[in-house]
């Protein structure tokens, strides 16, 4: 199988990822403070959870929240509702929802790993 991350310029790597996604088993979601900000990563979460949610799918999803709160990911706050801010100005309500209910299924989801970028992170 050819490595997903190599094509040439200017060639959309969208149809790569989605493939490289529906043929996971699991999935390792890294939240950041600006997460939120990339319609990309935002839309790859929306295929993972609609992925994982299918009847009889035993597909993992591992969150890790890197200098954010479960919750703040869940319930877009803090700088994920800055970002949200933004895109109900940008796209359609529609997608936006979409990216919403898929954020808060993954801070639903049980256990994820803490972290914090400091000195004792």
């Amino acid at each position: 199988m050819e490595p997903i991350f190599l094509y040439d310029a200017g060639q959309s790597i969208a149809p790569q990822l989605s493939a490289a996604i529906k043929d996971s088993r699991i999935f390792i979601v890294v939240f950041s403070t600006n997460y939120a900000d990339s319609k990309w990563c935002l839309n790859e979460l929306c295929e993972m959870m609609h992925l994982k949610e299918q009847v009889n799918d035993q597909r993992v999803v591992l969150p890790v929240f890197l200098d954010v709160k479960k919750t703040d990911a869940g319930s877009q706050q803090g700088s994920y509702e800055k970002h949200f801010e933004i895109h109900q100005n940008k796209f359609d309500q529609e997608t936006v929802q979409e990216w919403r209910e898929a954020l808060q299924k993954a801070g639903q989801l049980p256990g994820g790993l803490h972290l914090q970028d400091d000195a004792n992170g």
